[in-house]
């Protein structure tokens, strides 16, 4: 099911599910929403409870009210405690790619006795703060669009390729809402 919940840092989207195991948290990389879990989700609906979020200023979640508060790996784990929080949830496991592996390891630091286990992938050990980031991520051109707002078509299959391989299978994950999926009207 999805909601929003409304944090400090701003409105949160969030696709939970219901299931009697543990739930586990499912926390995206930067430039992406939780849809990139989909099939993680998909596999495990009915098994266990799924919680995959949107950071604030990713997928259908705001855009930060205090962005110099929020936009760093604290800020984020803050607006996600408050979502569990929200939520209720008494213990998780948290799944995290890449900043959301950043995500996980300070969630790991605030919420010790609710947390039962990380997995993170694509998460380098680096240092907080912008030299951090530098010392971690080397440089790519082709990388440079992905902070834009609407990607070209060329741009999302570029997307694919980087992250799933050139032999990816494309969906329309990515591709511009219709005005009757959005709600919009014709004037």
């Amino acid at each position: 099911m999805k909601k929003t919940i409304e944090t400090s840092h701003g409105r949160i989207a969030v696709y939970d599910t219901a299931g009697s195991e543990i739930p586990l948290l499912m926390i995206h990389a930067n430039s992406v929403c939780k849809e990139t879990f989909h099939f993680q989700i998909e596999a495990l609906t009915g098994k266990r409870r799924i919680i995959a979020v949107d950071l604030p200023g990713h997928g259908q979640s705001s855009d930060a009210i205090d962005p110099l508060r929020t936009y760093n790996f604290n800020g984020y784990a803050d607006a996600i405690c408050e979502v569990i929080e929200a939520l209720d949830v008494v213990r998780f496991a948290m799944l995290g790619h890449s900043l959301g592996g950043h995500v996980a390891l300070e969630l790991m630091r605030l919420l010790p006795e609710k947390i039962t286990g990380t997995m993170i992938f694509g998460t380098p050990p680096i240092p907080p703060g912008p030299e951090g980031a530098a010392l971690g991520f080397v440089p790519n051109p082709e990388f440079a669009y992905t902070g834009k707002q609407i990607l070209t078509d060329r741009e999302i299959d570029m997307v694919v390729v980087l992250a799933l391989g050139s032999d990816a299978v494309h969906d329309e994950f990515g591709k511009p809402l219709s005005d009757e999926q959005t709600g919009a009207r014709a004037s």
